[in-house]
């Protein structure tokens, strides 16, 4: 009873603070998130977003009565998989229909005004007009990074930009896709498009804003909301590892309701979670089975992480520390004359020559592209990210921070942007998790949530410590915002776990999606994301 008073109460108080006070959220005089203005048509919207949001609860209770129906059995395997198909089209849907519900300026027409404007993202703009040869790109970005801009471009690695390239790329040579994308743009990106297009004409150089042009945009928006529906299925199997299907999949469920994500579509720090659990996912995967070509994979996965943003190094972090991290623990448990459990894990496996050779597998996976680029591209990447993380560090020089003022501030716009009910169960996660660990419940699961939640909330804990994101922590950290439902899925295991009737199991799950869906309706119609007004 008192974690649900405390779920109702919590969630109430901070939808009172969005909805019924003007205090900032955020730092005033350094960032600040605005506030939308509600409209004549907004209580009808919001109507239609409990009605959308039933339905997909709806779907997640329907889902979980099949998975703990089928779970042992030999079907498993395809229908989980043809299940998560469908969370994630459902996914989809909902973050498309939660900002089409949204006060106009929040509706998925907003995507052209960020994807297109140097001010909010600049990758667009750069592949079209600036540099629209990829060759010439790559062979002067090490130089276009000393230049020292501390935004969009200097801070990032030429991945996001290539990416633009291969989409114009592939809009001109698929006369079945530019139909697709012509057809399925809603109204409100229709009517931004020609708002740019007619404020392009104005501008100094004019510039046509061509259908290709149009078509580029909406696959770049497309592309960031599957990326982010699709983070529920390594999510679901990293969870998967701790708990039971069923409970995993009812936690990776929440994961569309996160407001933050469908705020911020259609910047990359969307779709950037999807990428980030997947590294993690097949790395630990990896690592347990001892596997070369996915390890291989690993290194890869992680040269494209890297090649579109440095955000991903805490992600690398998590990761070392969830393999190597939970070896070094094992030591420290038997040199104190207690037995490792649960050895067979990906997070205690005993060292071997043959997970050198993997993270051997790794480095080359990363080394050769990197390698590659520099022979055929003339670019040193190295070099760039060195470059990347001199010009984030001249930021802040640029833009001051109050170092104690964001200590303060970030933990309270984390649980405002995952939503009080995610963020809450994490923290009962954590200290369950502790508790189980040190305990050491007579089986691994005690063990193996002490190694995740101590690897997350330590790699968590130095960027916020260390003041990395002093602003705009709601976006920044969207990227690992997964780990909030993965140290929230042993607080909601142990409540589900603690009655053996079917019933009253989806009972819980269902009122934790509702708050949680509620939480999320009622956040992303009340605040933007971006400040578009000089657009």
């Amino acid at each position: 009873m008192k974690i649900w008073l405390s779920l109702l109460i919590g969630s109430l108080a901070m939808l009172a603070v969005l909805w019924c006070t003007s205090l900032p959220l955020g730092v005033p005089g350094e960032w600040t998130w605005d506030r939308a203005a509600t409209e004549p048509d907004s209580p009808w919207n919001l109507a239609s977003g409990l009605v959308i949001s039933s339905m997909f609860i709806a779907f997640v209770i329907r889902g979980r009565q099949r998975f703990e129906a089928f779970a042992e059995s030999s079907r498993y395997r395809f229908e989980s998989v043809a299940w998560l198909a469908g969370l994630v089209v459902l996914g989809v849907a909902w973050l498309w229909l939660v900002q089409e519900i949204a006060p106009i300026k929040n509706r998925v027409g907003k995507s052209a005004f960020v994807l297109y404007y140097p001010s909010s993202s600049g990758y667009f703009t750069r592949a079209r007009y600036d540099d629209p040869r990829a060759g010439a790109l790559l062979a002067r970005y090490e130089e276009l990074m000393r230049e020292g801009d501390v935004l969009h471009t200097g801070t990032h690695p030429p991945g996001l930009f290539l990416v633009f390239h291969g989409l114009f790329m592939l809009c001109e040579s698929s006369p079945v896709l530019s139909a697709f994308l012509d057809a399925t743009q809603p109204g409100s990106f229709r009517e931004s498009c020609d708002v740019i297009a007619t404020n392009s004409l104005r501008g100094h150089p004019p510039r046509t804003l061509l259908p290709l042009d149009r078509r580029v945009l909406w696959l770049a928006t497309l592309i960031v909301m599957f990326s982010a529906s699709l983070t529920v299925v390594p999510l679901y199997g990293l969870i998967r590892r701790s708990v039971s299907a069923a409970n995993a999949w009812t936690c990776a469920a929440l994961w569309p309701a996160v407001p933050a994500l469908a705020m911020f579509i259609p910047k990359s720090d969307a779709a950037f979670p999807c990428l980030g659990m997947l590294l993690v996912w097949i790395w630990l995967t990896a690592w347990e089975r001892r596997s070369l070509w996915l390890s291989w994979l690993a290194g890869l996965m992680t040269w494209c992480c890297l090649l579109c943003s440095l955000a991903f190094l805490p992600v690398l972090l998590a990761a070392f520390c969830l393999t190597l991290g939970g070896n070094l623990w094992q030591f420290v448990r038997d040199r104190r004359g207690r037995t490792a459990i649960n050895s067979g894990t990906a997070f205690t496996s005993p060292l071997t020559l043959r997970h050198g050779l993997c993270l051997l597998a790794a480095v080359v996976g990363g080394a050769i592209p990197t390698v590659l680029l520099g022979v055929f591209a003339h670019i040193n990447l190295l070099t760039v990210w060195w470059w990347n993380y001199q010009n984030h560090a001249g930021f802040y020089r640029q833009y001051p921070r109050t170092y104690w003022k964001w200590l303060l501030v970030n933990p309270l716009e984390l649980s405002f942007a995952a939503g009080w009910p995610i963020a809450f169960l994490a923290l009962l996660g954590c200290v369950h998790g502790l508790s189980s660990g040190f305990r050491g419940r007579g089986s691994g699961w005690g063990t193996q949530t002490l190694k995740i939640v101590t690897s997350l909330t330590l790699v968590w804990g130095i960027l916020w410590v260390t003041g990395k994101n002093s602003g705009e922590a709601a976006r920044l950290w969207l990227l690992f915002m997964p780990w909030l439902i993965w140290l929230a899925s042993f607080e909601i295991e142990s409540m589900l776990s603690q009655s053996n009737d079917p019933d009253v199991r989806q009972r819980i799950s269902l009122r934790i999606l509702a708050i949680q869906f509620l939480v999320c309706l009622l956040t992303v119609t009340r605040i933007s994301g971006f400040h578009m007004d000089s657009n």
